[in-house]
């Protein structure tokens, strides 16, 4: 968990992240599998507890989207996340509607990227963070 924490930290103080940037933090190989007009989307495979990343580049401005997916068996509990690096919760989403258990996300912003850590809601285990840079 240690190096994924490192990397939303390069992710955050990068002038400007585009696949390339996101390759090096994560130390994965992005593939790009699909395209339209506005967005290039890259998916690959990361290391253990991560399982998916998900990475998309917009082709008309700044804003790129990364999404890590974990394993909830190997992912760690909320308590030993350290959420607090990140600031103020800016709002706090309750779903209870996706599987298994729900899913409770603690959104926060951090060097103007949105910074949303999902967590399943009954056995508190870490099963997504998504960094979201939108329009300026």
């Amino acid at each position: 968990m240690t190096e994924i924490l490192l990397a939303i930290h390069t992710l955050l103080l990068a002038p400007k992240v585009d696949k390339s940037v996101a390759e090096l933090a994560l130390q994965v190989r992005l593939r790009e599998s699909e395209r339209n007009p506005y967005w290039v989307y890259f998916m690959g495979k990361g290391k253990s507890p991560a399982i998916e990343v998900d990475f998309r580049e917009s082709l008309t401005s700044t804003a790129w989207l990364l999404a890590l997916r974990f394993d909830i068996e190997k992912s760690p509990r909320r308590a030993e996340v350290p959420l607090d690096q990140y600031g103020p919760v800016i709002s706090l989403e309750p779903n209870p509607q996706i599987p298994p258990e729900g899913t409770t996300t603690y959104v926060y912003r951090c060097n103007g990227i949105r910074i949303s850590f999902s967590f399943t809601s009954k056995s508190d285990k870490l099963c997504q963070i998504v960094l979201r840079r939108d329009l300026p």
